[in-house]
């Protein structure tokens, strides 16, 4: 720590402010080992890297180049003592801010874990909905699977519901210019499947190989193309084969061979079971979403700006690299959508508060409910987690693992969340 004590100021939103005065032996300490750092990756005409005397790499190096080194390095000592002397625990890297040369005085700015409070945090959780299996759903399934091992025979007649039919089509919109996307050429479509647009299918019933048939539907809302949405289409229909298909009998023989069930009965209950487990999965993650969401809502915090410019910095610097692996740019990206740069940040603000609300919002949680995780609880996610990676990425991955850093940390906050989820939602 320097010799003068430094002045700490603890402001409004979490923040503390310290000023640190360096005395000038300090500095010209500081700035010789600067000098000698820089000197490192500098070329020059007659020494080997790093062996220049200092007074040469003082002539090659700017005066603002040298000053942000020396900072860098009196920071080195400074900054740990201070947050050990004081007991900050900040959240952000602090800023440091010049205020005086001689002698050189630094303003550091911490931003520390704001006040947080969750409005009725005990009737957090939806709950949980009652599953139920529509024996109807089961046989559709089996329905499904007979139909997977069913013997086509091409037939001479109209079609109806069950048959294959093969088909090449195309769709015009009302100015009779084609659609794009609705054109198929040897397409099979099985009468009653409701697989195709709503109505196509029923329009074949009755058709047979060889006719050619016209008629118009109303596209869905969800149609792609926004201009079409609602909009009446009309389809062109050539039919090219009819096929008719026998489905093997549900009998335990059947089930025994394709299947390896005892019975058909025992299919019946397994088939039960997985619509049961999916049914489950699928409300507990819509009970997640909510939970998250309710969080969100009901967390207060007074943030600092400080912790809403590091989030946006981190969203934008995510959002360019996602871009630049579609070739594109964030400029490119805001011209397509139509928006400017400042309704871009301010939506991006918007987001970062939410996000600092529920990641603040789940500590608060986690606490209250003194929740932990094991050193093992997080060994076994990394375990789980590098299986999932790319045989050439391990190595890395394993080496960073045992430095307990950054993507120690990270997966040790995830487990928690994890865990703190499963409490709240069980």
């Amino acid at each position: 720590m320097p010799a003068t004590p430094p002045t700490i100021e603890r402001l409004k939103q979490s923040r503390i402010r310290a000023t640190v005065t360096f005395t000038v032996e300090e500095v010209a300490k500081a700035e010789e080992q600067a000098l000698r750092e820089m000197g490192q990756s500098i070329m020059i005409k007659g020494f080997r890297p790093g062996h220049a005397p200092i007074a040469t790499v003082r002539e090659r190096v700017t005066k603002e180049a040298l000053t942000e080194q020396t900072i860098r390095g009196l920071m080195k000592t400074a900054l740990p003592a201070l947050i050990e002397e004081h007991k900050i625990v900040p959240v952000i890297p602090p800023k440091v801010e010049v205020i005086g040369r001689e002698p050189m005085v630094l303003a550091i700015l911490f931003v520390e874990r704001p006040e947080v409070t969750v409005k009725n945090a005990d009737t957090l959780a939806p709950a949980k909905k009652e599953i139920t299996v529509d024996p109807k759903d089961v046989e559709r399934v089996i329905e499904g699977l007979r139909r997977e091992h069913r013997r086509k025979q091409e037939v001479d007649r109209s079609t109806k519901e069950g048959d294959d039919v093969t088909i090449d089509f195309s769709a015009t919109d009302a100015d009779g210019k084609e659609i794009a996307g609705l054109r198929g050429t040897d397409e099979e479509v099985t009468i009653g499947s409701q697989t195709f647009l709503p109505g196509f299918e029923d329009a074949l019933q009755g058709t047979k190989k060889g006719e050619e048939k016209t008629f118009t539907l109303t596209l869905p809302e969800k149609f792609p193309v926004e201009a079409l949405r609602t909009k009446p289409a009309s389809f062109h229909v050539t039919v090219k084969k009819v096929e008719e298909n026998e489905l093997p009998e549900l009998t335990d023989a059947f089930v025994q061979k394709v299947f390896g069930q005892p019975t058909a009965e025992a299919l019946r209950t397994r088939v039960t079971s997985s619509i049961r487990m999916q049914e489950e999965q699928h409300d507990r993650m819509e009970r997640e979403r909510k939970l998250l969401e309710e969080i969100r809502k009901r967390t207060t915090v007074d943030l600092a700006e400080e912790l809403l410019e590091t989030e946006v910095g981190d969203m934008v610097h995510e959002w360019s690299t996602r871009l630049e692996r579609q070739g594109t740019t964030i400029a490119e990206a805001l011209r397509k959508e139509g928006k400017t740069v400042e309704q871009a940040e301010q939506e991006l603000k918007t987001q970062a508060l939410e996000r600092w609300k529920l990641r603040l919002g789940l500590q608060k949680l986690i606490e209250m409910k003194a929740i932990h995780v094991t050193e093992e609880e997080v060994e076994q996610a990394f375990a789980q987690a590098l299986q999932q990676m790319p045989k050439d990425r391990q190595e890395d991955a394993k080496k960073e693992w045992q430095q307990r850093g950054a993507a120690y940390q990270e997966l040790r906050w995830r487990t928690l969340v994890e865990k703190a989820i499963d409490a709240l939602l069980a």
